[in-house]
């Protein structure tokens, strides 16, 4: 395989908290304002409870964990994160290698090498230092702008675009437009799919 882009990169800690906050913003935006509203519910029918002391113990009780949850998420999730990431214990260098047809994705402590198509990719996500590629709504690579080893971060935009014909999405966007994009760059995945699968169909016809 040629290389056309290739990175070089580590899960550090830095890596990690970008990681979860990307999660927080895109994956679950909305979380930390449930468990705010919840706390505050947990609260207030406490007080409303204030003649009944058991009632209104449970309620603030249940109140202050949520609001706790929420104060300290980001803390909770590192640690969780942290401590069960081998990569990140280990600090495996792991390297992307994109090429025509293909990303590479090669890590000595996994034994083999990963092999993603392009088609398998369903969303691009970028914010002032990362890209966050994400495979089949599931898996998500995040990479770093300053671990590109070969290629130029302005070319690899373009690159990754005409490959999965797929746009950009910018995390730094509000709410709603990012929502806006999202569901654009769904939609015209969903119409080339249809395009495709109808050209098969036509060519396996003849």
């Amino acid at each position: 395989m040629t290389t056309v882009y290739k990175l070089k990169s580590k899960h550090t800690k830095e890596v990690l908290e970008d990681f979860i906050r990307f999660d927080n913003k895109v994956r679950h935006p909305l979380t930390k304002m449930h468990l705010t509203v919840l706390g505050i519910g947990f609260l207030v029918l406490g007080y409303l409870l204030r003649a009944k002391t058991a009632g209104m113990i449970a309620c603030f009780v249940a109140g202050g964990i949520m609001l706790g949850i929420m104060l300290f998420s980001y803390k909770i999730a590192f640690v969780k994160l942290s401590s069960q990431d081998q990569d990140y214990i280990d600090q495996n260098e792991i390297t992307y290698l994109f090429g025509q047809a293909e990303l590479r994705i090669e890590n000595p402590a996994w034994g083999e090498n990963v092999h993603v198509k392009y088609g398998e990719i369903s969303m691009l996500y970028e914010d002032k230092k990362n890209f966050y590629i994400c495979r089949n709504n599931e898996e998500l690579y995040l990479l770093p702008h300053a671990d590109f080893v070969e290629g130029a971060v302005d070319g690899f935009r373009r690159f990754l675009e005409d490959k999965t014909k797929k746009i950009w999405v910018n995390t730094q966007l509000p709410l709603k437009e990012r929502i806006k994009r999202m569901n654009a760059a769904r939609k015209e995945a969903n119409r080339l799919h249809d395009e495709e699968v109808e050209r098969r169909r036509k060519n396996k016809g003849r």
